[in-house]
């Protein structure tokens, strides 16, 4: 949530997150925020850094486009200092890049299938040029559960082909919610500052924060239906965190989306966590 807190205070919350039983940290790689309301984005490397530094658990970047802002070669070196630094705790996520934040470098903003063919020529070069053994796995974000089963199996197909075993293979998820003290905070929260959560469309090739902020004058409390949990109930989120957990997740990255992370960190590390079972 690097588009809403200071760095120093985002490298403060993961610290006080572990010490309420939180085990690591997925950071944002954004040049911009989603709408103005968030803030500024700051620089992922730089923050994961201290991450390292103030933590004990795993980190990386959920996820940096290694084709138009980052040359394949700076994403490798940048992330191979890291795990020179905290050996055993970084990983890397890879994605093929949203217009928000790549087209600030890029003149032609490419359609999807040719991002997606850049993304794997850049993972090749990374490959080759990383000298230490890779981990790979698969990162997605909260959806329906059957989309979900269904990404799964094609993620295990596409490992077997590759000669790989998918159940030796992290499965890692970025999950959005809102929890506040009143149901009425947690909506009010969601709207202001996560609005793009209730957007039902693809929005990988919007370029400006100015026009999510136009779109979310359209977004309202039912489009949050079935794509991200709004309670003040920890129970409801724990049973929401639950069912992926169920479904095969190694790791759950929680996003609560709104500016009240202390009273979270607390609430969430007393009444979820220890509650949650595989």
């Amino acid at each position: 949530m690097l588009e809403q807190f200071h760095p120093r205070e985002a490298v403060e919350l993961s610290a006080y997150a572990e010490q309420h039983g939180f085990s690591g940290v997925m950071a944002a790689d954004h040049f911009a925020p989603w709408v103005p309301a968030q803030g500024q984005s700051s620089f992922v490397w730089n923050v994961l850094a201290a991450v390292g530094e103030n933590t004990t658990g795993d980190l990386g970047p959920g996820v940096t486009a290694p084709t138009f802002r980052w040359h394949p070669a700076m994403v490798a070196q940048a992330s191979a200092t890291l795990a020179a630094m905290y050996p055993g705790r970084h990983w890397l996520g890879l994605g093929s890049g949203e217009a928000l934040n790549e087209h600030v470098v890029a003149g032609y903003w490419p359609e999807a299938p040719e991002r997606i063919n850049r993304m794997f020529e850049a993972i090749d070069i990374i490959k080759k040029l990383f000298s230490a053994s890779l981990a790979d796995g698969i990162i997605t974000v909260g959806a329906p559960l059957e989309k979900i089963t269904g990404l799964f199996g094609k993620f295990a197909e596409g490992a077997r082909e590759a000669g790989k075993d998918p159940d030796t293979m992290p499965k890692v998820l970025q999950l959005h919610l809102s929890w506040a003290e009143t149901d009425e905070v947690a909506l009010a929260n969601a709207m202001h500052e996560w609005p793009n959560g209730g957007m039902k469309f693809p929005k990988a090739d919007i370029r400006s924060p100015f026009d999510f902020e136009q779109m979310a004058k359209l977004v309202r409390p039912e489009d949050f239906e079935g794509r991200m949990v709004i309670s003040s109930d920890p129970d409801v989120h724990r049973a929401e965190i639950q069912k992926y957990v169920d479904l095969g997740f190694d790791r759950i990255y929680l996003h609560n989306v709104g500016r009240n992370q202390r009273e979270w960190i607390e609430v969430f590390g007393r009444d979820v966590l220890p509650h949650l079972a595989r």
